[in-house]
């Protein structure tokens, strides 16, 4: 008799033999012993989980002759179920789409299914890879699906239900089977090993399981294959690491370590042991990734067995080696090392990219913790200044080593800024009729101006600092009215030089034709006319013209504003340079003064 694999002998032969899939057998079980059986059922899920099984279940359920009706425990024994186990009924077809796609092979089944059972209770269709099926046989199929003959059962399988048209879903029964524990797979290959009478590791069916990724059909495949290459030696964990080329588990761990230790050298070695031993860098770097994720499990998790799958002395030695490691690190390495596995795939040479990016890992400095630079800083600036305590906090700070520049005031009224420049009206104090205007004059000059729906406030307290031109402290008074009622044209007029700001005239230097024609529109032009006329108490004549290539002079506004700025940054960058408390608190933390940066505080 020819040699039987042991996917093969082992195949379930009752609902309560299918692994992991009780939620499934349960039902067809109570759905059979009620009568209320389905016409079409749609078995998904990953491979290797018992799909097809529980069809060949379910048919011999159907058609066992041991009961007078179905039963969920065919009996094993009767014709029926012997025809149906061994692949030879005459009522049971087992149909591949994956080779059978057509709408020609969909109407044979249609013109079959019409036809009583040869000897059988039931006809039953098994169509596995039913995704495979084109369009047009879907089409084909719908409404026998929907209403088949008394006599006919229909059971879909697929691993990929979403390309199943939702015309299908709506017709059948669907079960979704899932994958099944790496521990029931290890109970069920140690009950196979000792039903073969061979002597075995459960460290090497821990291997088998996870290598197997849920499939009973694959862990058995698996075992199948080890068994040969082990040959009278007895079936423990290197075994099967060398049989399926499985990196050692010691050599995932010495990595991590290294990772966590800062140790690049210790790296470089693991990997050109693994390159050596001729194994996949990738499944090398899967397994470092998988190694990190179990770690944060074991951290995060208050019972993290049902996660990791593992004895529970490997996850006490997890949880031993978490609890060490900075939950931030592990996130950070688990990120990169799974980019890094991303990449080996793209690359012509996957040992170096590995190489290179697992010691630039390991070679990063640890995470400095936040906590405790604050408490390092707190008790510098303690021992350099207790005496100068915040009040209401909990401990002294660090006085601002940047000296303090006093705002300096910006006029917003035309009283404030001939207070600043001197003049009244464009005339030196005291000249002219040298008295002061009365009645309706002085009440206009006292009162709020509106001018363009911009309200001035009088504000006694604000005094500009002094400028050295009147011309140049007018003319910022009046950009600074300007502005509260059109902030970009007063943003234009800083760009701009004065060549004359007087009563009877105004002349305007723009740097750039883009401001020349800006300022020189119509409706611009008008009113800039009617706010000086009100700001200089006259009709001054407005012009504005390009100013030369070579200009001499104080420059504009912003010009100046520009050069006052940098003389106070680089004061304050002096006086933090030279401040005692920073270079004491740069000796303490061992570092150096690179760079000093200077915020522009505005008044």
């Amino acid at each position: 008799m020819s040699y039987v694999v042991l996917a093969r002998k082992w195949r379930p032969r009752l609902f309560e033999d299918v692994l992991g899939q009780s939620h499934v057998t349960r039902t067809l079980t109570n759905a059979i012993e009620a009568g209320r059986i389905a016409h079409a059922f749609l078995f998904t899920g990953p491979r290797g989980v018992g799909k097809t099984s529980a069809a060949r279940i379910l048919a011999r359920a159907l058609n066992c002759t041991e009961q007078d009706g179905p039963t969920p425990r065919p009996c094993g024994r009767c014709a029926q179920c012997a025809e149906i186990g061994e692949g030879r009924s005459t009522d049971v077809f087992e149909i591949d789409a994956a080779s059978h796609t057509g709408v020609d092979n969909v109407r044979e089944i249609i013109d079959n299914v019409r036809y009583l059972p040869s000897s059988a209770r039931f006809k039953v269709y098994v169509i596995d890879e039913v995704h495979m099926l084109s369009t047009g046989a879907f089409n084909a199929l719908l409404k026998t699906l929907e209403e088949p003959p008394p006599h006919v059962k229909f059971v879909l399988a697929t691993t990929e239900v979403h390309k199943v048209p939702t015309t299908i879903l709506s017709r059948v029964q669907r079960h979704d089977f899932r994958r099944i524990p790496s521990q029931a797979i290890v109970e069920r290959l140690s009950k196979i090993l000792e039903s073969e009478s061979l002597d075995h590791d459960p460290s090497a069916l821990r291997v088998l399981a996870r290598e197997a990724d849920g499939s009973m059909r694959d862990a058995q495949s698996l075992l199948e294959q080890v068994l040969a290459f082990a040959g009278s030696r007895g079936l423990d964990g290197p075994v099967v690491r060398e049989a399926l080329g499985v990196v050692d588990a010691a050599a995932v761990e010495d990595v991590v370590e290294a990772l966590l230790e800062r140790a690049p050298a210790r790296v470089f070695e693991r990997v050109g042991q693994v390159h050596d031993r001729g194994l996949d860098l990738s499944r090398f770097g899967e397994a470092i990734a998988e190694e990190l994720r179990d770690l944060l499990a074991a951290r995060w998790l208050v019972d993290p067995s049902s996660a990791l799958e593992r004895p529970q002395d490997e996850v006490a030695r997890l949880q031993a080696r978490a609890a060490e490691a900075d939950p931030v690190d592990l996130e950070r390495l688990f990120h990169r090392v799974s980019k890094l596995v991303e990449d080996l795939s793209l690359t012509g040479h996957p040992r170096f990219l590995l190489e290179v990016g697992l010691a630039s890992l390991a070679e990063s400095p640890a995470r400095v913790d936040l906590d405790q630079l604050l408490d390092r800083l707190d008790d510098l600036e303690g021992r350099l200044s207790p005496s100068r305590a915040v009040p209401g906090s909990d401990g002294p700070r660090l006085a601002d080593p940047r000296p303090r520049v006093e705002p300096k005031a910006r006029p917003t009224s035309l009283a404030s800024v001939r207070r600043a420049s001197g003049t009244e009206a464009g005339r030196p104090r005291g000249s002219g009729t040298g008295a002061e205007p009365s009645g309706s004059r002085a009440q206009e000059r006292t009162a709020p101006s509106r001018k363009s729906g911009a309200r001035l406030r009088e504000d006694q307290s604000s005094v500009p600092e002094p400028r050295p031109s009147a011309s140049g402290a007018d003319f910022r008074g009046f950009v600074e009215q300007v502005r509260a009622a059109k902030p970009a044209l007063a943003a234009n007029l800083a760009q701009v030089e004065v060549e004359q700001f007087t009563e009877t005239s105004v002349i305007l230097l723009c740097r750039t034709a883009f401001d020349l024609q800006n300022l020189g529109k119509p409706e611009t032009r008008r009113f800039l006319q009617a706010e000086l006329n009100g700001f200089l108490r006259g009709e001054p004549e407005l012009v504005m013209k390009r100013a030369p290539d070579q200009v001499s002079g104080p420059g504009t506004l912003a010009d100046e504003d520009e050069a006052a700025k940098r003389v106070r940054a680089e004061a304050r960058r002096k006086a933090a340079r030279e401040n005692a408390a920073v270079q004491t608190a740069a000796s303490e933390l061992g570092g150096s003064i690179e760079e000093v940066r200077v915020r522009e505080e505005e008044p």
